[in-house]
């Protein structure tokens, strides 16, 4: 008896380690986007987001609902609003590839069948990246109530889709080492600059970024110049 309950913990063990090396780690009710295969049933609205890469959630001790740590979830429940559910259908997107932004948590009735669910809060037919990474020259735009609009030239995608030639950037007052970091580019040289989808059903969010041609807001994460130095947003720092 003694054997089989050490093996048992020993399994747990090695089970809980594994799992915490991996990399994708998520957090219950924090705004993310996830892309992978929808399928499900149309007639009854009941849809699913099929990764291809496994992802885990980490508990919360403190929250009733999602206190349960889950590794390898690869099928995830998506609870869409009917206005959601219309714009799959129209887009005739069932069993194809698609992003979706929202929060994730735990099932906790019957009615709901996967261990994780996702509360949606935008959908976008065709899949979008995780991350932007671009190489551009900015100059000074306009002044708005929280900061200022820097224009935005693209002259290279390092990582991810985007096919706009120019954005307008908006960097709050928290922000101000990386509006110094524009300035001092003085529109010549090139700065790479990292952005990751942002959830928000803000028209112009308070969040040092932009959105692009598909409404899709992207948040800053940092900028780096052409002599290499790397600035975070507070967004990105508040995160670590």
């Amino acid at each position: 008896m003694k054997k089989i309950i050490f093996l048992a913990l020993l399994f747990s063990w090695c089970f809980y380690n594994q799992a915490s090396a991996n990399p994708n780690w998520l957090a219950y009710n924090k705004a993310i986007t996830l892309t992978g295969r929808l399928t499900g049933e149309a007639n009854l609205g009941t849809y699913f987001l099929l990764l291809e890469n496994a992802v885990n959630l980490k508990g919360t001790p403190t929250d009733p609902i999602n206190n349960i740590s889950e590794p390898a979830i690869q099928k995830i429940q998506l609870v869409f609003s009917a206005d959601q559910i219309e714009t799959v259908k129209r887009h005739n997107r069932l069993n194809t590839e698609i992003s979706v932004a929202g929060y994730l948590f735990h099932a906790h009735t019957k009615r709901q069948l996967t261990k994780i669910l996702m509360q949606i809060k935008n959908i976008f037919p065709e899949p979008i990246s995780s991350s932007l990474k671009l190489l551009v020259n900015a100059k000074f735009s306009i002044p708005h109530n929280w900061g200022n609009a820097y224009r935005c030239q693209v002259k290279k995608v390092a990582s991810g889709n985007f096919a706009q030639k120019e954005f307008l950037l908006n960097i709050g007052i928290a922000d101000e080492p990386l509006a110094q970091m524009v300035k001092a580019s003085n529109e010549q040289n090139e700065l790479t600059m990292e952005f990751e989808p942002y959830v928000t059903t803000d028209s112009f969010p308070c969040i040092s970024g932009f959105r692009d041609n598909q409404n899709i807001y992207w948040a800053i994460k940092s900028i780096t110049n052409s002599a290499k130095n790397r600035i975070e947003s507070a967004r990105e720092k508040s995160l670590h």
